[in-house]
Parts: C-alpha cells; structure tokens; sequence
C-alpha cells in the first residue's frame, strides 16, 4: 500500500513540473511577450507571421499590377475561396493568407472581398427568388480568387531544406478565363539532429 502511495505521489509531482514547464514558469519554457523588434524565429516546420506578411504583400502586388482599372467610382466585388492545403502539415492556418490579401484588396479601392461559397451564393438568390422585397439581390461577383500552398523537401546528409509555394489565381466570372496567376517561395534551410525528417 505504501509502495502504491509513493507511485502516485511520484506520478503527480511530476505532472505539476510538466505544467509549469509548459506554462513558462520557474525552470519552464521561459515564455515572454515580444515586439516587432526582436529577431523573429525560423523554423523548417511551419511559417511564422513575418512570412505569412511577405507572401501576401507579393501576391496582392502581383496580382493588382494585372487587375483591370474598374469603371469609374465602382469597385471589383472579388469572391474569395479557402485555400487548399496540400503540405505535410495539416494544422498550418491556411486562412492567414486569405485573411491579408482580403485586407490589402479591401483598403486597396479597387476591390472589395467576400467569401466565396457556393452553398451560401445559392440560398441567397433562392431567398431572393422567392421573397424579392425582403431579400435583396446577392452582389455580383466580377472575379473570384482561389489558391493553394504545396510543401517541397530536399535533403543532403542532415541539411534539410523545404520549400512553401504559395499560389493563388484570380479569374474572371464573365469570361472563366484566368486573369492572372502567381506564385511566392518560401526557402528554408536547416540542420536536423537525430532522427527524422
């Protein structure tokens, strides 16, 4: 009984200094707030913040040097899908990147955004089909832009390197054509130590 006593002591004592490690208390991971002053951290899994901003900030460059001027005092309604997935991470928040081209679009004036859903464009007409006066007409849709972020990996010895591409394409409702597409890269270089990718 005593033996089982001190099993579950040990077992205990040595949750609570998981949970102080993982909250950053005393002799824990030492967490802090930061600013935009200090160094950002790197890493070959995932993309941090600063990257997420340097790939839409090239995207939405791109892609407004292509978009046609609209007619005077009017703006592009661009319908805005999600973002495919197709890394090896599954959990990366794809939706950042929507998120900051939707935001540069809108304050651009020659856009504005909404999200693009199927489902949601279909019962909107349908609740303006059937009750006019109370629904008004959904907003037409003059472009739509879609995308998708593909991961590559290469390795020599234990230097790892992988690459994001970041793609997105804008197309033209009236026509189906696709009125520009492009791409960002995202290169990162790293040592791995042990075993593993």
């Amino acid at each position: 009984m005593m033996k089982l006593s001190t099993f579950f002591s040990s077992v205990l004592a040595a949750a609570v200094m998981v949970t102080a490690g993982c909250n950053g208390g005393p002799g824990g991971g030492g967490a802090r707030p930061v600013d935009d002053s200090e160094a950002p951290i790197y890493s070959l899994h995932g993309v941090n913040i600063q990257e997420w901003d340097k790939a839409a900030d090239e995207l939405t460059r791109q892609m407004l040097q292509r978009m046609p001027a609209p007619p005077a005092g009017t703006s592009w309604i661009v319908g805005v899908s999600a973002i495919r997935n197709e890394t090896g991470d599954y959990d990366l928040p794809v939706h950042v990147l929507a998120d900051k081209i939707t935001n540069v679009l809108s304050g651009s004036g020659v856009a504005k955004t909404l999200a693009y859903d199927k489902v949601a464009r279909q019962t909107a007409e349908f609740n303006h089909m059937s009750d006019p006066k109370r629904y008004p007409p959904p907003p037409e849709i003059h472009f739509t832009l879609d995308g998708v972020i593909t991961q590559l990996d290469a390795r020599q010895g234990r230097t790892r390197e992988r690459t994001f591409v970041f793609q997105m394409r804008l197309n033209d409702t009236s026509t189906g054509v696709t009125e520009w597409q492009g791409q960002s890269q995202l290169k990162k270089r790293g040592t791995q130590s042990g075993v593993g990718w």
